[in-house]
C-alpha cells in the first residue's frame, strides 16, 4: 500500500481518477474500494506544517465530502450552510437547498467535472442509499 505520508502524486491526477472511477461505477463505496485495493492514496484537507500536501488512503467521508462539494465542478458557492444560535446560545448548523444559497457562479474556475455533473452525483447517491 502507498505511503499515508506525502507523495510525489499531484493531487490533481487524484482527483481526476477518483471522478472517472466514481462516474464509471456510480458508487462512492466502490469508488473508495478501488482507491485502496490498488494503494491508491487521496489528497488530504490539512496540510502539513511545513505547507507540503498530505496524501492518505481514501476514506468514505471523504469520498461523501468530494462528491457533494461544488467548487469541484468549477462552481464559486457562498452560503451553502447557515449558522443559527440556539435559545442557549450555542451554534447550529443548517445546509440550505441549492436555490437558497445566497450566490453560486457555475464555471467560475476550471473545474474537474462539469456543473451538470455534479449537479447528478446527488441524485446517483440517493439511489444507491446515501
Amino acid at each position: 500500500m502507498a505511503d499515508a505520508g506525502t507523495t510525489k502524486q499531484t493531487a490533481c491526477g487524484a482527483h481526476i481518477h477518483f471522478f472517472e472511477m466514481f462516474s464509471r461505477l456510480g458508487s462512492a463505496s466502490q469508488t473508495v474500494r478501488i482507491f485502496r485495493n490498488e494503494g491508491l492514496v487521496f489528497q488530504c484537507f490539512r496540510r502539513l506544517h511545513n505547507g507540503d500536501t498530505l496524501f492518505r488512503p481514501l476514506t468514505a467521508s471523504t469520498a461523501m465530502r468530494v462528491l457533494n462539494n461544488p467548487r469541484y465542478a468549477g462552481a464559486y458557492t457562498y452560503g451553502r450552510r447557515q449558522f443559527r444560535r440556539n435559545i442557549d446560545g450555542k451554534r447550529t448548523l443548517r445546509a440550505r437547498d441549492i436555490d437558497d444559497w445566497p450566490a453560486c457562479i457555475p464555471d467560475a474556475h476550471p473545474g474537474y467535472i462539469s456543473w451538470e455533473r455534479h449537479q447528478e452525483n446527488p441524485k446517483i447517491l440517493k439511489a444507491n442509499g446515501r
